[in-house]
C-alpha cells in the first residue's frame, strides 16, 4: 500500500501545514507615530533658552503653523507702531524722489499724498510677505539638507526655520518697540538704525551705500538667526553641526554679496 493510498501526503491543491521545525510567528506591533513632547505655544518660549530641545521635538513631530501666525502677527504689529510714530514719513519721502530728478513737482507732490494716506499697508503686506520669505528660505535650507546627506523632510526643515528666525524677531522687534515708546516720535530715517545692533549705526550720514549695505549685515540678530538655525538643521537633519553649517551660511553669503553689489551698483 503506497504513502497516497494511506493518505500519508496531502491531497492535490490543500496547503501543507507547518513542519515540525518551523517557529510560529508573532505577529509584528504596529509602530505607533511619535507625539510632540512641547506644546507649540511652549517650543516659542523654550526656543529662545533650549533650542536644542526644541528642534528634537521638531523632529519628532513638526508642527509650523502656530509660529507662522503669530510670527505674522508680530511683523504687522510692531511695524505699525512703528510707522505711528513717524513724523515726517512725507517729508523723507520727497527729499528721497528730488534727489533722484527722475518726476516733476506735481508728480512728486502726488507721491507724497498717496505714501502718508497708504502707509499702513506696508505693515499689513508684510504679514503675507514676510512668512513667505521664510518658506522660500526653508525650501533652500531643504534642498541644501538633501546635498548634505540630512535626512528632514520639507516639514521638519520649514518647522526649524520659522523657530530659528522666530527668537531674534521678537527681541529685536521689542527693543525697537520700546525704544520708539520711549522716545515717543522719530524721523523715518531713524528707523534702518533704530536698534544698534550692528555696525552700521556708527557710519556717518554719508557713507558708502555698499558699506552701510555691508555692515547692516553684520548684525548681532543676524548673527543668532544663523547658530538656531544651524542647530535646527543638523538636529532635524541628522548631521554635523559642521555640514549644517555649510547649509545656513554658503546662501547667507551669497546674499551679502547680492546684498552689497546692488547696493554699489544702484544706491
Amino acid at each position: 500500500m503506497t504513502d497516497q493510498e494511506a493518505g500519508g501526503s496531502p491531497q492535490q491543491g490543500e496547503p501543507a501545514g507547518p513542519s515540525p521545525g518551523d517557529a510560529p510567528q508573532a505577529d509584528k506591533p504596529e509602530q505607533m507615530p511619535e507625539e510632540a513632547q512641547i506644546s507649540w505655544f511652549m517650543r516659542l518660549l523654550e526656543v529662545i533658552w533650549s533650542p536644542t530641545a526644541v528642534f528634537t521635538d521638531i523632529a519628532r513631530k513638526p508642527s509650523f503653523v502656530g509660529v507662522l501666525l503669530i510670527t505674522a502677527l508680530l511683523v504687522a504689529g510692531s511695524g505699525l507702531l512703528l510707522l505711528s510714530k513717524v513724523t515726517d514719513l512725507g517729508a523723507s519721502v520727497r527729499i528721497e524722489l528730488e534727489e533722484q530728478g527722475q518726476m516733476s513737482e506735481k508728480d512728486i507732490e502726488m507721491a507724497v499724498e498717496w505714501t502718508e494716506k497708504l502707509a499702513w499697508i506696508g505693515p499689513i503686506f508684510s504679514m503675507v510677505v514676510y512668512p513667505i520669505g521664510l518658506a522660500v528660505i526653508g525650501l533652500v535650507f531643504f534642498l541644501g539638507l538633501k546635498l548634505a546627506g540630512g535626512k528632514a523632510g520639507v516639514g521638519a526643515t520649514l518647522s526649524a526655520t520659522f523657530h530659528a528666525y522666530w527668537p531674534p524677531l521678537l527681541v529685536n522687534s521689542l527693543l525697537a518697540s520700546l525704544i520708539v515708546l520711549v522716545k515717543g516720535e522719530l524721523e523715518a530715517q531713524q528707523l534702518e538704525t533704530l536698534v544698534k545692533s550692528n555696525p552700521a549705526a556708527l557710519l556717518p550720514e554719508d557713507a558708502s551705500p555698499a558699506l552701510v549695505s555691508l555692515l547692516s549685515t553684520l548684525d548681532v540678530f543676524n548673527f543668532w538667526t544663523i547658530a538656531l538655525a544651524t542647530i535646527g538643521l543638523a538636529t532635524v537633519g541628522k548631521i554635523p553641526g559642521a555640514r549644517a553649517a555649510l547649509v545656513v551660511g554658503i546662501p547667507w553669503v551669497l546674499f551679502l554679496v547680492l546684498k552689497v553689489g546692488w547696493a554699489a551698483l544702484f544706491g
